[in-house]
């Protein structure tokens, strides 16, 4: 029987969506996933409030939301189960990842209020057991960008049908498509994530008809995200796939050229700050020019009485989830101290990084960023083995351009380590994806060539003899 290599088999068909992953069941959560973190009907849930119908809903008291993890959680031990030997491998791989959750755990012991920060403890590690569920199913590089751009897009689909049959969703006064969701935020989140999806299906779609509608589709959803009038989603959406792309083809050149390739992006970039400098342009400027406001949607203000509170307690924090819900929470002290605006009943530092060091410490806050480094190492050095197939790297340099919207987008909002956060479940499933991938191109590649015959202990034998 002749073998054949995975890239010529790319060339003679696309395919088709579960054929090359280890457990079907595996797709099947990673949809429901989506569809529990992204679809939120918030224009018939008027009660929530903007943080929980954005898609970063941060809740989880009510029995429903309490079920429906539970049932999935049940889900994934169950494809865990039948994937032992893949699931037991995977976790010596990906045991650092559960360091930051663990301290969280910790934080428990000086918490001021032990129930909000044991559930939401909970809360995230079940999180980051459905994600693992996901990774143990062995699912393919191209069936994880296939299920998410489809599952994802149908969902900014019904929210760009639902702007169409309900113009008051629509709101005038600088765009603001809401669709299904309740805050501009949320709705560009989504958008931008969509975006992102959808590119990549462009750029490494085989078939010229499923590329052109894969650019209809790109186009639509951008229309929508620049409807939402989100300036850091729609901003994030564009420039994070270029980067990815951008890596895609510098990571394929030889070490001569890929240095003349970072040459010549930091020529482009000094030319730009001289220019700046020409013009008499500032980077408050920049920032006025970009964001309108410096304060960041008075962003800022919340900034300052963050880290006050971080210098009261700036190794160990107030415990995970525990700030926000007590009577000396931030919100409190921006309320006496603000006569008006958001700003004043603030539930979360609106910087994640920032918010993982006002409840867990600098400890907390440095095992998160270290495993942010090691998902970015892991997308690099994936992108550039040597012998992958094209259709792979397109998705690795997609997860990349995902993690990087996620974490950049975290400078102005709160969701990574967050439980019920639609970024946290798509950065968790990163992580163990990542490793995934590397072991399996490593050791267990989807295509393996025969083994010519080990000859190696004949001289010994006969030695013996």
């Amino acid at each position: 029987m002749a073998f054949i290599s995975r890239s010529q088999l790319e060339q003679q068909s696309t395919p088709l969506v579960g054929s090359t992953t280890g457990d079907r069941l595996g797709l099947v959560l990673l949809a429901t996933i989506y569809v529990k973190v992204f679809f939120t009907f918030s224009p018939f849930r008027h009660s929530l409030n903007a943080t929980e119908s954005s898609g970063e809903s941060s809740g989880g008291g009510s029995l429903t939301t309490q079920l429906y993890w539970l049932g999935i959680l049940a889900f994934a031990a169950f494809i865990i189960w039948r994937n032992w030997g893949t699931a037991m491998l995977l976790l010596r791989r990906t045991w650092i990842y559960f360091l930051p959750l663990a301290w969280f755990a910790v934080t428990l012991l000086w918490s001021p209020d032990v129930d909000v920060t044991l559930r939401r403890t909970v809360l995230i590690f079940f999180m980051a057991g459905v994600a693992f569920g996901v990774a143990a199913a062995r699912p393919s590089p191209t069936d994880f960008l296939h299920v998410s751009a489809l599952v994802i897009g149908f969902i900014m689909l019904l929210s760009v049908l639902s702007v169409i049959a309900l113009p008051g969703l629509a709101r005038s006064g600088g765009g603001q498509f809401l669709g299904i969701y309740q805050h501009k935020n949320g709705a560009g989140y989504v958008a931008g994530i969509t975006v992102i999806f959808w590119i990549f299906l462009v750029v490494s779609s085989i078939r010229f008809e499923m590329k052109m509608i894969a650019l209809f589709g790109s186009l639509l959803w951008l229309f929508f995200l620049v409807g939402t009038a989100s300036k850091t989603s729609l901003g994030l959406a564009l420039l994070t796939p270029m980067i990815g792309i951008g890596l895609y083809y510098a990571l394929q050149l030889n070490l001569q050229w890929r240095v003349m390739a970072y040459v010549a992006g930091g020529v482009f970039l000094g030319i730009v700050a001289w220019t700046m400098l020409f013009v008499d342009w500032t980077i408050e400027d920049l920032g006025v020019l970009i964001f309108e406001d410096l304060t960041f949607t008075n962003r800022t203000n919340v900034w300052e009485y963050v880290i006050m509170s971080i210098e009261e307690r700036p190794f160990i924090g107030y415990g995970y989830g525990a700030f926000w819900k007590t009577e000396d929470g931030l919100s409190n002290r921006l309320g006496a101290e603000m006569s008006a605006g958001w700003a004043a009943t603030a539930g979360s530092a609106h910087n994640g990084y920032l918010n993982i060091w006002l409840e867990s410490g600098i400890i907390g806050l440095l095992a998160c960023v270290s495993v942010i480094v090691i998902v970015f190492h892991g997308c690099l050095d994936l992108m550039k083995r040597p012998g992958q197939p094209a259709l792979d790297r397109w998705v690795y340099a997609s997860v990349f351009s995902l993690v990087l919207f996620l974490v950049v987008r975290d400078m102005m909002e709160t969701s990574l380590y967050k439980g019920h956060a639609g970024s946290t479940m798509l950065f968790f499933m990163a992580s163990y994806l990542v490793p995934l991938w590397r072991w399996q191109t490593d050791e267990q590649p989807f295509y393996r060539e025969p083994e010519a015959p080990r000859m190696a202990l004949a001289p010994a034998m006969r030695r013996r003899s």
